[in-house]
């Protein structure tokens, strides 16, 4: 099988660019798994003014996605506690979904009592998960609404933010209240 020339790859990226960018050339071609230091690369164009061209964009979004012509995939690994953090934010994400789903039946005129068996059905989940997420998603969505009302707030932070900030709060008061600590090695548990 003929080795690729990277002289030519190259050639036939500087042609895909409009204007040509060290920083976006670098990281194309480290997303191709193209380079020695594909971090150092990548790390470089990120950090820099340099605008990301769509082509670096399309292939970094192929990378994350699944994997490149070329066979590079990127993976965010993470373990302990932040694995169990990432899987309780998207519980908490799951109960306002649930809860906005439930107020959208009740603004159409539907009594509680008949719209929360209808959200078992349509969740998989149990009657009291269903009900106590449609708590969990009012308490969310007026947190998120008050923090919003403050002039000095509402032009740097976005709903998005201030729920994650709501979901973490409710995950690290739910860890205080079980009495559970943080994962770690054990030498920072000692």
């Amino acid at each position: 099988m003929a080795r690729v020339n990277q002289d030519d790859v190259a050639d036939a990226l500087i042609e895909r660019f409009e204007e040509e960018s060290p920083f976006n050339r670098r990281a194309f071609f480290a997303l191709r798994g193209f380079t020695a230091d594909w971090r150092k690369d990548l790390v470089s164009l990120l950090r820099s003014e340099e605008p990301i061209h769509p082509a670096v964009r399309e292939v970094m979004a192929e990378a994350i996605e699944s994997e490149t012509v070329d066979g590079t995939h990127l993976d965010l690994i993470g373990g302990g506690e932040n694995i169990d953090r990432f899987r309780a934010v998207a519980a908490r994400e799951k109960w306002v979904e649930i809860g906005e789903w439930v107020d959208v039946r009740i603004a159409e005129g539907m009594k509680r009592k008949d719209a929360l068996p209808l959200a078992e059905a349509e969740f998989g989940a149990s009657y009291e998960k269903c009900r106590d997420a449609l708590t969990y998603s009012r308490r969310c969505r007026a947190y998120v609404a008050k923090v919003l009302a403050e002039p000095k707030v509402s032009p740097y932070l976005t709903g998005d933010m201030l729920a994650n900030v709501f979901h973490h709060s409710h995950i690290e008061a739910e860890r205080k209240k079980k009495g559970r600590k943080k994962r770690g090695n054990a030498s920072s548990q000692r």
